[in-house]
């Protein structure tokens, strides 16, 4: 009797302790739909880093909007977690040298703001998706990140690696400006990515942000240079600095602009 105890004993130990496992791994790796708002509530979202939360938001919108769900749902479901966030759509198009995946292939491109709980920073997003696969691949793209500096200090920055995002030039960050990479071998139908800068306030009011996207295609032997082939300027829509090509670059590609306003 005593040894049959202690097998049920180890059993359910066992099961209970598998069972703990199971729900902390899918407390950071899973996203929720915005109807199980108990299963959102459940997830420790200040107990996960910079990667993990970045991950958990961009994955949260993209397969919520995939199935139907407003963002304005989304917002609030985010709100009762203590994640604040506003979106905002391409707002500017120029379709200049439109070949081989045009404009319309970009599904979309939003610019996001968020705030997570009581940290000090805020996290500005550009987030990219696709619904055709480009043939032509060209260099690598740029995507900016754009600020005005008089509101917002840059704080650090984070890539969506695994799917064709990263660091490209920081140098102007004090400037509200900071460039990334996107692979065009990752531009394909079905795929998304995203680039994000944190910044602190500097002080209260209303921060301007914006991204600008310059996709390339053909000419695969094109090297970006700062000061040749892309350079600043300042004066940007948000107010600090932003950036354009030159050159061959110029003639093998095209452009989308969005921006935003958080208020702090």
């Amino acid at each position: 009797m005593r040894k049959l105890l202690s097998c049920l004993l180890v059993l359910l130990f066992f099961v209970s302790t598998t069972n703990g496992v199971n729900i902390q791994a899918a407390d950071i790796s899973s996203n929720p739909s915005v109807g199980n708002i108990n299963e959102l509530q459940e997830m420790n979202i200040n107990n996960m880093s910079d990667s993990e939360f970045d991950n958990f938001l961009m994955n949260y919108i993209k397969e919520n909007k995939m199935n139907g769900v407003s963002f304005d749902k989304i917002k609030d479901s985010l709100s009762s977690i203590g994640v604040s966030v506003s979106e905002k759509d391409m707002s500017q198009k120029n379709t200049r040298s439109v070949r081989y995946c045009g404009i319309s292939a970009l599904d979309s491109f939003y610019v996001y703001s968020a705030h997570r709980g009581q940290d000090s920073y805020y996290r500005l997003y550009a987030a990219l998706s696709f619904n055709s696969t480009e043939t032509q691949r060209g260099s690598y793209d740029v995507v900016s990140l754009e600020w005005d500096p008089d509101y917002g200090k840059y704080y650090s920055n984070n890539t969506d690696t695994v799917n064709g995002m990263s660091t490209m030039d920081g140098s102007n960050r004090s400037n509200g400006i900071y460039l990334f990479n996107f692979n065009d071998l990752m531009f394909q139908a079905g795929n998304s990515t995203w680039a994000a800068v944190y910044v602190t306030p500097k002080r209260s009011g209303t921060l301007e942000y914006g991204s600008k996207y310059v996709h390339t295609y053909e000419k695969t032997n094109i090297s970006w240079t700062i000061g040749q082939n892309i350079s600043y300027q300042s004066g940007g829509n948000t107010g600090g600095y932003t950036y354009s090509i030159s050159g061959t670059p110029a003639s093998y590609s095209w452009s989308t602009y969005t921006d935003n306003a958080l208020t702090y």
